[in-house]
């Protein structure tokens, strides 16, 4: 499972015309079961605030493998259970048998107010490539379970002025962005988690589909959701924790 937090920022746009009080991803929450033992977990997090002036950090991650704490650098590596994080300059991969999300520090462009970095998150099923319908769920991992785009509303910025961001994504993710909110970076538990969903296979006789990637990138302070099979949505303003994908 893979959680992000969003934190408020106030930027320019549109080489200073436009004044935008919006949000970016400040942490990116990676969960998995470690495969050694019965509910073990274990819990990483690529932290923006970590992150220097040269775009990197000697912990950009921190977490427990279990009990046990850990904290990476650039061009390390780790391993625990299922889990294998590879860290470069500043980005950062995080693989299990079934899913690999790609993190990558970057800046916060022409900043006024709030986080300095940001983060941009990518989703991408592995082994197979192949996903069955329903078995991903999140702001981002619903995207692999429909065989076509889902457009979701998105900010219209104008030429010169202040705008807040307004778009949570409704029209593209399944209810609304509320029901994704989970009450700390270790939650695995929200309205529609596959976390401990029995994985479904291909015998079963459904339609597997095309895995794809999702991102959640930067598009001037929204949360764009884009990919194949792709959600592509925007979320605004709120600080607080979401769940990408399960």
């Amino acid at each position: 499972a893979s959680g992000a937090a969003l934190n408020d920022a106030t930027f320019k746009l549109r080489k200073g015309a436009v004044t935008v009080d919006g949000s970016f991803i400040t942490e990116v929450h990676v969960v998995a079961e470690t495969g050694r033992k019965e509910g073990e977990l274990v819990h990483a997090v690529f932290w923006a605030n970590e992150l220097n002036d040269f775009n990197t950090g000697k912990n950009m991650i921190t977490g427990f493998c279990g009990k046990r704490p850990f904290f990476l650098g650039p061009m390390k590596s780790f391993s625990c259970g299922n889990l294998v994080i590879q860290v470069k300059h500043s980005s950062a991969t995080f693989t299990t048998p079934e899913w690999q999300s790609t993190v990558r520090g970057n800046f916060v462009y022409d900043n006024l107010a709030g986080p300095t970095h940001r983060l941009d998150v990518s989703l991408r099923a592995v082994g197979s490539g192949m996903v069955a319908p329903g078995q991903t769920h999140g702001l981002v991992g619903q995207s692999f379970s429909t065989p076509g785009p889902r457009n979701g509303k998105r900010d219209v910025y104008p030429p010169w002025g202040r705008f807040r961001t307004s778009a949570m994504a409704e029209g593209a993710i399944e209810g609304t962005a509320e029901m994704y909110e989970l009450p700390s970076g270790d939650a695995v538990e929200f309205g529609f988690s596959r976390f401990h969903a029995t994985p479904q296979a291909a015998d079963q006789g459904k339609l597997l589909l095309a895995a794809g990637e999702a991102s959640a990138v930067d598009e001037g302070g929204d949360l764009g959701v884009v990919g194949g099979p792709s959600l592509a949505a925007a979320s605004g303003r709120p600080s607080r924790r979401l769940s990408d994908g399960n």
